[in-house]
Order: C-alpha cells, then structure tokens, then sequence
C-alpha cells in the first residue's frame, strides 16, 4: 500500500494522522457530554504529537521538505471521515460507544505502523515505526482503562 520508501509511507501516515485528528474535534462537536468532548479533544491532541514526530523524521530522511498531498480525508485504519460521520448520524449517545470507536480507530493505526515497520527494510525506519506502532498500544491501554472506569461506574 506504500512505494517502500519513506516518502511515500510519511505521506500516507501524515495524512491519516492529520485527518483523524480533525475527525476527532468533528467528534467533539457531535458529543452530549463535556468528557466525551474532552476525551476527544485529547486524542486529538496526541495525534498532534504523531504529526510532529513524523514531520521531525521526515526532516532526517530526506532532503526536501515533505509534501502533504490532499487526498480525500481518510482517516487511520482508511476508512473516510466523511462515511464515518455518515454512518454515525449525529450524536453517538454515550461515551462508551465513543471510547469504544477510539480503540478500534487507534487499533488500525497500530496495525498501520506494525505493517509499516515490517515494510521498511531501514533498521532506523523501521524502529520509527516500531516505536509509533508502541505509542498506539498506549493510546489503546489509556482508552481501555477510561472504559474500564466508565464501566466500573
């Protein structure tokens, strides 16, 4: 799904990254409660820092500055935003069916960097995308253990 180059895989992971995040803040938007808009517009924010990390090794790989197509908005995982909301349909009720998209959102991008990282032959890319491939378990384990607490209530 990439050329197996950085490039184009910074490209994909760039976008997807950008993308969610908007959907996230479109989410927050959409939520009844303040803790699901504030959830959201943290997971927003730790997406952020994945633009940021992506952006800062792209500046080490390569020697032109990267570029950041637009495509239609897909969000992690590929799925476009625009059929998510679609198939929401306004308000998604609770901030268990909101933690609960989180996860399997989060869960596909693990699964984008895992794939990612076996992609790149590079020892220090593919350990780039080994260690964003971490930071996504650990956004799965902080969405798991608001679950956990919400559910415990």
């Amino acid at each position: 799904f990439v050329n197996g180059d950085f490039s184009s895989s910074f490209s994909m992971a760039y976008q997807m990254e950008s993308n969610l995040k908007n959907f996230y803040l479109l989410l927050s938007e959409d939520s009844i409660s303040n803790a699901e808009k504030e959830m959201l517009r943290q997971m927003a924010l730790l997406e952020d820092g994945h633009m940021a990390k992506l952006q800062n090794k792209y500046k080490n790989q390569q020697t032109s500055a990267p570029t950041i197509e637009t495509e239609p908005e897909m969000i992690e995982g590929g799925i476009d935003s625009a059929t998510m909301r679609m198939a929401l349909a306004g308000p998604l009720g609770t901030a268990e069916s909101v933690l609960q998209l989180a996860m399997k959102l989060e869960a596909q991008a693990l699964d984008l960097y895992s794939r990612l990282a076996k992609e790149h032959k590079d020892s220090d890319v593919a350990q780039f995308f080994n260690s964003m491939a971490r930071e996504e378990q650990t956004h799965l384990q902080r969405l798991s253990k608001q679950l956990d607490k919400l559910l415990e209530n």
